[in-house]
């Protein structure tokens, strides 16, 4: 955690209020705050944004975007990076996913939108919203798109409109407005909704209309955004399934709760503390059904993981290769063994930490190795 700049606030002309250069860092694994290398320009309140290599941009200060500077913590260094081409007052920042910033916010008179290129050191202005505003809220969606709610308008007043940007197209298009009217508040994204709240009366929240949906009447149920992205990068409906649930908050086996989505063969889990594509993980239903097997030693020809302590090998290891490896199932917690199903009937199978893998000999390749159908027995027994 990197906090820099800031102000102290003195009571009196002979302590008069004093703007900070200094910079810090916290490790939380140590508990331990150290000193970095300072600002080049003390700044009161100033924006900051990590940037896809792993430097830090920071625009101005009070709240006027005016000069910025970058911080490499590899070297401990800042360098001046190129001012913005407008002034903004009490703007946002937003880290596009193709690594550009957007910049945005201001008066009618002075203020608006642009786009800092890192590759480059340079901003470009761009189309503005509708409404010029500032203290408003600025979300990037899981299209590329960016959500800007409420702020202040014209004369001081707070408003409840709402724009998308395309960063793609640069064009803005209206969405629909808050229910209350918001200044100096906060939007949070979690999966396809978007939470507000402050600057105004209560909360309140949004559900994202986006084309990243897909619905199966076999249950009834969709999938969307980071799941949906998920589910067809990682097998689709072959390894995971139908969804059996809506998204919904639970607590997991850590102790804290999590918004997951259950399907047939898996339990998906949004991670928000980690990056993308981190950010969604599978639950590990292996363990929970079929706790971990003692170590074996490694076999001839197989494939051994030691972290378990077990091998892999034959039909089950091309399709732990094909289907996603490690990320997708696991670890194995057992040897191949010989289990009677929910059918009654006995297989080969295998358990993996988030799968168990079954031969079903009467089926034509590649449907002789099958998956356990976890979600639907762990979300029965909730």
């Amino acid at each position: 955690l990197i906090v820099v700049g800031g102000s102290i606030y003195g009571g009196s002309p002979s302590n008069p209020r004093k703007v900070l250069a200094t910079v810090e860092i916290y490790d939380p694994v140590a508990d331990r705050w150290q000193g970095a290398a300072p600002l080049a320009t003390p700044r009161s309140k100033p924006q900051a944004r990590l940037l896809d290599d792993g430097t830090l941009l920071v625009i101005s200060g009070d709240n006027k975007a005016q000069t910025g500077e970058r911080y490499d913590p590899r070297e401990d260094r800042w360098t001046p990076v190129a001012a913005p081409q407008q002034t903004h007052g009490d703007f946002t920042m937003t880290v596009l996913q193709d690594g550009r910033v957007l910049l945005l916010g201001g008066t009618a008179d002075a203020g608006g939108a642009e786009i800092y290129d890192p590759a480059t050191n340079t901003w470009t202005v761009v189309a503005n919203p509708a409404t010029i505003r500032s203290g408003h809220a600025a979300t990037l969606l899981p299209n590329g798109e960016v959500l800007l709610t409420g702020g202040q308008v014209a004369e001081g007043k707070p408003t409840n409109t709402t724009e998308r940007y395309d960063p793609r197209t640069n064009i803005w298009r209206a969405d629909t407005p808050m229910l209350a009217m918001r200044r100096g508040h906060s939007a949070i994204l979690v999966l396809d909704m978007i939470y507000v709240l402050g600057g105004g009366e209560g909360a309140e929240r949004y559900r994202i209309e986006t084309s990243d949906s897909r619905c199966f009447a076999e249950t009834g149920r969709c999938v969307q955004g980071r799941f949906l992205a998920y589910w067809q990068e990682h097998g689709g409906l072959a390894l995971n399934g139908y969804p059996l649930s809506a998204p919904f908050a639970e607590r997991l086996e850590n102790g804290k709760v999590y918004v997951v989505q259950y399907f047939e063969r898996v339990r998906l889990e949004y991670h928000p503390e980690n990056n993308a594509p981190n950010d969604v993980l599978l639950g590990q239903f292996g363990r929970r059904i079929h706790p971990a097997d003692p170590a074996v030693p490694q076999q001839s020809g197989a494939t051994y993981f030691p972290t378990t302590g077990h091998n892999l090998s034959g039909n089950f290891l091309a399709y732990w290769e094909a289907s996603g490896g490690l990320a997708q199932f696991g670890y194995p917690l057992t040897e191949t063994i010989t289990e009677t199903l929910e059918d009654g009937k006995p297989y080969r199978v295998q358990y993996f930490e988030r799968a168990r893998f079954e031969y079903h000999p009467e089926n034509p390749a590649p449907y002789d190795v099958l998956l356990g159908q976890f979600g639907r027995r762990i979300l029965a027994g909730r």
